[in-house]
């Protein structure tokens, strides 16, 4: 037995105090990703500026703290040069990197990384980083973004190029800053006072999500947009404490789940796009995201055994694309993107269902 002991305090020693502490909290996917998450964080987050919506070089609100975001499929109309701009689905315009969606989607990559990486390292840059980029973000009032999403994914001459409905799915990119919050208060406190005010900027857009005319209607959408609808204030209504709303998005979740999949697993909502293997992936993407969630919420008896069958149901769709992997020549529908590409997003999101199911 005192060998025994002797070569745990052995082993123990080999390892960071730091990981003893703090590397319970990430998961093994994580911890093969160390490296990464390091790399990403000093070569990416500590060597650009910090990232805030009023550093767009224009804007159509005439506020720049307005999150704006140009609608990615939206084109000027060649037939009508500097009138409204044409839907061309499945191509993106690049001007919608002139915007903010880019920059949300740094935050999310970036702050995510640091988390993950302060939580391997403990080294205080990456703390630093996280906390003045959600200042930076969030609460200071040169910088800061309204808790609203009135001009997200606008089309120019539309509607006076306010915002769509469809612009509710940038809100996505929220729930990876979420956790990563989540994460790093877990090591270090990012404090009370920085706490409360990111819970009221999340509890003011939840009630945009809610109450808007966007919001609303992006609430009766059939197919990714309307999970990742619920899956986004599930996620803030869980973070602020509130389980009564966060139960009532995942039940409306397993609705839409059950009516997106037919019996033969597949999504005709999603087939009926131009890019039609990749929405369907890309909607198993953030069924996963709900589901590695909602899982672990605990619910009485009779709404388990629905998530049982929700989860069955989700299985066929990965069968269904599945039988097309090394095989697209026989997909039936329509696809502009790499095969290649799509096949690899695929297999992981395949791995990240079966994962989940373990779990």
């Amino acid at each position: 037995m005192k060998k025994l002991l002797t070569f745990f305090a052995f082993v123990l020693s080999t390892v960071p105090a730091l990981a003893q502490k703090n590397v319970w909290y990430l998961t093994h996917e994580d911890s093969l990703r160390q490296d990464e998450y390091v790399k990403i964080a000093e070569t990416e987050a500590l060597t650009h500026d910090l990232q805030t919506v009023v550093s767009k070089a224009n804007t159509v609100s005439g506020d720049k703290h307005n999150y704006e975001s140009l609608g990615g499929y939206f084109w000027p109309d060649p037939n009508n040069p500097g009138g409204p701009y044409i839907a061309r689905d499945g191509y993106r315009n690049p001007e919608y990197k002139d915007w903010d969606y880019p920059k949300l989607l740094r935050i999310n990559r970036w702050m995510d990384a640091a988390a993950k990486a302060y939580c391997f390292t403990q080294d205080e840059r990456f703390y630093n980083y996280f906390v003045e980029q959600m200042d930076t973000w969030f609460f200071d009032q040169e910088t800061l973004m309204y808790p609203t999403f009135d001009y997200s994914q606008f089309c120019p001459g539309v509607n006076g190029s306010r915002g769509k409905a469809c612009g509710c799915i940038d809100a996505h990119q929220f729930v990876a800053v979420i956790q990563a919050v989540s994460l790093i208060n877990k090591v270090k406190s990012i404090g009370y006072k920085r706490n409360r005010k990111f819970k009221k900027w999340l509890k003011n857009f939840a009630y945009w999500m809610e109450n808007s005319d966007n919001g609303k209607e992006c609430c009766g959408y059939k197919n990714n947009q309307g999970i990742v609808y619920d899956n986004t204030l599930m996620t803030i209504y869980l973070y602020t404490g509130n389980k009564t709303e966060a139960r009532k998005h995942i039940l409306s979740c397993y609705d839409r789940i059950d009516q997106q999949i037919d019996d033969e697993g597949r999504q005709p909502q999603e087939l009926v796009r131009t890019k039609a293997f990749f929405y369907s992936v890309y909607n198993l993407e953030h069924i996963n995201d709900f589901i590695s969630i909602a899982n672990r919420v605990d619910l009485p008896v009779e709404e388990a055994l629905r998530r049982n069958a929700i989860n069955a149901k989700v299985a066929k769709a990965f069968t269904f694309l599945g039988q097309y992997v090394g095989n697209h020549e026989a997909f039936p529908y329509q696809e502009l993107d790499d095969w290649k590409t799509l096949e690899q997003d695929f297999h992981k999101q395949s791995q990240r269902f079966n994962a989940a199911l373990k779990n």
